[in-house]
């Protein structure tokens, strides 16, 4: 299960619908962002959110495999399409970064996170 449930914590997120955006489109990530619904993995790899699915029991080894497969790549293509792939996103980053910094200053001045997650302590002391 993937998603966007901050709001359900009384928490703006800003850095996460910027990355779901350029890969799920503005209108799912507003759905996400507003509702703070959780999606399936089956869901995330359709939205292209995800690259794979694999079974829990093979996770290690698909991942040691896949490192292994990027290891024997060539080495100075590799860091210059990891290069490129940084100064293309860098910009909206940095922004994204910023906004973060302001949207969640004036959130925690709200006092509405921390009603939220007093709540949610309680509720699991209760439970």
């Amino acid at each position: 299960m993937m998603g966007q449930p901050e709001i359900k914590s009384g928490i703006p997120t800003v850095t996460g619908n910027w990355i779901m955006r350029e890969l799920i489109g503005l209108a799912r990530t507003v759905d996400l962002t507003l509702t703070g619904r959780m999606l399936s993995a089956q869901e995330a790899f359709t939205f292209g959110l995800i690259s794979r699915i694999v079974p829990e029991d093979e996770v290690q080894a698909v991942a040691l495999a896949l490192a292994e497969e990027l290891a024997n790549q060539p080495p100075h293509a590799m860091r210059l399409n990891r290069q490129r792939i940084a100064e293309v996103t860098q910009q909206g980053f940095e922004d994204a970064m910023t906004a973060g910094v302001r949207i969640q200053t004036e959130a925690y001045a709200t006092g509405e996170p921390q009603a939220m997650m007093e709540q949610f302590l309680l509720r699991r002391k209760k439970a």
